[in-house]
C-alpha cells in the first residue's frame, strides 16, 4: 500500500480535493480526495481521533457511499481508503 500512497502524492493522474458528488438519491457527498490514475479511481478519506470499531464502521459506510456514487458515474475500477491521521495507518475498504 505504500507504493499506492506514494502515487497519490506524486503528481500522477488527476486529483480532486473535496469535490462534491451527488448519489442516486440526491445526497451530496464530499470525499477528501479522489485520485484517478489510468483507469483506477481511489477515493480517500482522512480521519483523526480514535479509530475504534464503531467509528471504523461509520467511516467505512461513508467511503462505500463515495465508491457507489463513483461507480454510478461509470467508473468501474474504484477503491476506497481511510487514512487515520492520528494513528498513521491506511485502511482499505
Amino acid at each position: 500500500n505504500i507504493e499506492k500512497v506514494k502515487d497519490w502524492f506524486s503528481g500522477k493522474g488527476e486529483k480532486f480535493l473535496e469535490r462534491e458528488l451527488v448519489n442516486a438519491h440526491g445526497k451530496i457527498l464530499r470525499p477528501d480526495r479522489i485520485m484517478i490514475i489510468d483507469d483506477q479511481v481511489s477515493v480517500i478519506d482522512y480521519k483523526t481521533g480514535l479509530m475504534n470499531e464503531k467509528n471504523l464502521k461509520k467511516y467505512s459506510r461513508q467511503v462505500k457511499e463515495y465508491m457507489e456514487a463513483l461507480g454510478a458515474m461509470g467508473y468501474t475500477m474504484v477503491e476506497g481508503y481511510i487514512i487515520s491521521m492520528d494513528e498513521e495507518y491506511l485502511i482499505s475498504i
